[in-house]
């Protein structure tokens, strides 16, 4: 018998895991958040033999109750047996630890790692593509000599600059820092927070997302948008979305930019979601970050529409590794999406401009509620998944959407 833990932390399942090919006479147990299990579908709650609960955790999931459960399986059941399953950052190293002290099949902590951490990603790739200017938030200095510090920094990076943690999700815990003013507030802040920071140069130009399938050492699926804004300024009042890149040219250039990133970093199977920045002014492409999951938000549904296929499926797929992973083909529909921010105040409306697209309307919050301001990606208010056969339609639906502002409210 074959065991799969499936761990989810910080988003929910969205695909149908019963449509996927198991072993006959398989087991299923789901390690979840009660985010995760509260937002399970009745088909996905009745695919589990055992449900476990644990805490919603946005650094790294608590890995007590999945070590239990993993001891108790390897009682009965052969290591070689057992898989676990996930597809989120913030499970990674808990699975991978946990399969090299039990000596389960898949991925450990030295393929992992990359994909976790930013600092560590960011000094592998340094000399095989282009990476911001950076460098980790160092407390120790900082505390011996603030003011020193400061100006060691500004000299470094200069103005402006962008602060994150190294392995917090969803851009929870970032500055955006314009002036020594900014910084020396910033920086007393997360002196005193648990997590790692590094301090990074700010990049200006628009931000793309790389998404890939590999199978067996092998890209099995490459395809790329263009985000409406980079994900920074969802938390400043701005939507985040995105739209396919339909030119073929630049397409194959960030294909080629992308493959470069998995040389260096290490691929296995698994999705992988890359973001890249092209300079507003020389149009170099600049790598951002990279992960060994498939994209947040409304980018699966959106590749839904045009391949009808989900990417949480692949991914899955490709590790499980009983059913050929074939190349998806196009429905001949493009596709895109948009999410808009909470803005702080009581919601009097929600509505969406007249679209000549399909489209879906999808509502997080309701009239009379009292919002804050968005702090993270995952404070949305409402989101927008639109498709058409005319590419241009789609992108004139995009442009429209991005300056549309959803929310009436009663500040």
């Amino acid at each position: 018998m074959k065991v799969y833990i499936f761990i989810y932390n910080v988003v929910a399942i969205k695909i149908k895991l019963s449509s996927l090919q198991y072993e006959n006479d398989s087991k299923f147990i789901l390690i979840g958040s009660d985010y995760c299990i509260k937002n399970l579908s009745d088909n996905n709650r009745s695919f589990f033999h055992e449900i476990h609960c644990v805490d919603r955790n946005f650094h790294r999931i608590d890995s007590n109750l999945l070590e239990q459960v993993i001891q108790r399986e390897i009682s009965t059941t052969s290591p070689a047996d057992i898989a676990l399953l996930t597809n989120e950052d913030s499970t990674q190293l808990v699975c991978s630890h946990l399969r090299e002290k039990y000596h389960i099949p898949g991925c450990r902590n030295e393929a992992v790692l990359p994909y976790v951490n930013k600092d560590i990603c960011k000094k592998i790739l340094s000399g095989a593509v282009t990476v911001p200017r950076f460098c980790v938030f160092d407390k120790k200095e900082y505390k011996t000599n603030a003011q020193a510090y400061i100006q060691q920094v500004i000299s470094f990076l200069g103005f402006p600059m962008f602060i994150k943690p190294v392995d917090l999700v969803s851009s929870m815990g970032t500055f955006y820092v314009p002036d020594e003013h900014v910084l020396k507030d910033v920086l007393e802040d997360i002196f005193h927070q648990p997590w790692k920071f590094e301090i990074d140069e700010f990049i200006d130009g628009d931000l793309f997302h790389c998404d890939v399938i590999v199978a067996d050492n092998e890209i099995k699926f490459f395809t790329a948008g263009q985000y409406a804004n980079p994900l920074a300024r969802f938390s400043k009042g701005k939507p985040m979305g995105s739209i396919p890149v339909i030119d073929s040219s630049f397409l194959g250039e960030l294909r080629t930019f992308s493959e470069t990133v998995l040389n260096r970093l290490g691929i296995f199977s698994s999705a992988f979601h890359i973001e890249v920045f092209r300079k507003a002014i020389s149009n170099e492409l600049v790598f951002l970050e990279a992960a060994s999951r498939t994209p947040g938000a409304l980018v699966p549904e959106m590749y839904e529409r045009v391949f009808n296929v989900h990417l949480e499926r692949l991914h899955f797929q490709a590790q499980i590794q009983l059913e050929e992973l074939d190349e998806p083909k196009h429905t001949g529909y493009q596709a895109g999406w948009i999410t808009y921010p909470q803005k702080g105040g009581k919601v009097v409306d929600l509505y969406l401009p007249s679209l000549a697209v399909d489209h879906e309307f999808m509502s997080y919050v309701s009239k009379g509620q009292q919002l804050k301001q968005a702090e993270t990606l995952l404070d949305g208010a409402c989101s927008a998944l639109f498709w058409d056969a005319s590419s241009s339609r789609v992108e004139e639906a995009f442009e429209l959407l991005k300056f549309h502002q959803p929310l009436i409210m009663e500040m």
